[in-house]
């Protein structure tokens, strides 16, 4: 009977060491778990405020570039309006010239 007992004891043990092994790994399991948790959140915080920089940098990179094709807009507009005020000067200088010549060439015949 002793000797059924201390088998008993010596099965209790060894289970009981499996369990304790068990309970560890479990444990360490849940904290690599937490830590993966941790990392998880961290990258994607990370990346929320990446894509938001990104987000802004595009937002501000196309309000440059409308700015840019604006003025430039503006620019060839009043450059065309120069270009077309130096035009009708030139064919008011043309026709001026016609009517002189052609009076010049009235004189000359009378």
């Amino acid at each position: 009977h002793q000797q059924e007992l201390e088998e008993l004891y010596k099965e209790h043990r060894t289970l009981q060491e499996k369990v304790d092994a068990a309970e560890t790994q479990c444990r360490q399991q849940e904290c690599d778990l937490t830590r993966v948790r941790e990392t998880m959140t961290v990258l994607q915080d990370s990346h929320v405020v990446e894509m938001e920089q990104r987000n802004e940098k595009c937002v501000q990179e196309t309000c440059a570039i409308r700015d840019q094709a604006q003025q430039t807009h503006e620019s060839h507009q009043q450059e065309l309006e120069e270009l077309h005020t130096q035009h009708r000067k030139l064919q008011e200088t043309v026709d001026a010239s016609q009517t002189q010549y052609q009076q010049q060439e009235c004189d000359l015949t009378s």
